[in-house]
């Protein structure tokens, strides 16, 4: 998992619009990958200012961790994607995390009264609504707690997941200990969701003394 900012200099159009072609279309080269979203940040009014210090996030799924590990030297990255990042990120705004994905609420789970909502998965749909929450420190109660699940219902998640860190492939920039992130077939649905239960939403995202949280349209490229 990849956050970073635009490039210097470069609108936030040309930023977003170069990420998806050619930089998407890159990526889809990279062979060891299992998965491949792009996160374009969106600004909403349920967060503060600060909400856009990042613009984007890139996730990469792998089938192992020795694949995990294998990546960044992998010849399909170095050959298509590495050398276009610096032409669209900040490359001094930037950082990565390797974690594990625990599933709090995946697509069987999800309102099965509703025929539409049993059938949303981000494997088949090509975009969806995202709250990410990349957490720094703890705070007085821990950023993983017992109600998580509850809370992530009440605000009307379509997937939950918390993702930890991986000890050992460890990268250089800030401490991240864990990341947060709720999906939703629409953005609509995010803000209706968040509107509705938003003493829910304060309870868990608010945990953090230190986060970056970020409301992004994710688009699925592998």
């Amino acid at each position: 998992m990849a956050v970073f900012a635009r490039r210097v200099g470069m609108t936030p159009q040309a930023f977003h619009d170069h990420w998806r072609y050619p930089h998407g279309s890159l990526g889809q080269g990279i062979r060891i990958i299992k998965r491949y979203v792009q996160s374009h940040q969106v600004d909403v009014d349920f967060l503060d200012a600060d909400q856009n210090r990042y613009e984007g996030i890139a996730e990469v799924w792998f089938d192992s961790e020795a694949d995990a590990a294998a990546f960044v030297t992998d010849p399909d990255y170095v050959a298509y994607a590495l050398k276009d990042e610096p032409n669209f990120v900040d490359m001094d705004n930037f950082f990565a995390v390797f974690a594990r994905e625990e599933v709090l609420k995946s697509r069987a789970e999800a309102l099965r009264g509703d025929e539409a909502a049993y059938n949303w998965s981000i494997d088949r749909r090509p975009n969806f609504a995202k709250l990410t929450q990349v957490v720094f420190e703890e705070g007085g109660t821990a950023w993983a707690g017992d109600d998580d699940f509850a809370l992530g219902e009440r605000l009307g998640a379509f997937r939950h997941t918390r993702c930890h860190p991986i000890e050992k492939l460890v990268l250089p920039g800030p401490s991240v200990i864990g990341v947060r992130e709720l999906y939703w077939p629409t953005r609509t649905l995010a803000e209706q969701g968040i509107a509705a239960a938003g003493d829910a939403f304060h309870a868990l995202f608010s945990r953090a003394p230190k986060a970056q949280t970020i409301f992004s349209i994710s688009e699925r490229y592998v």
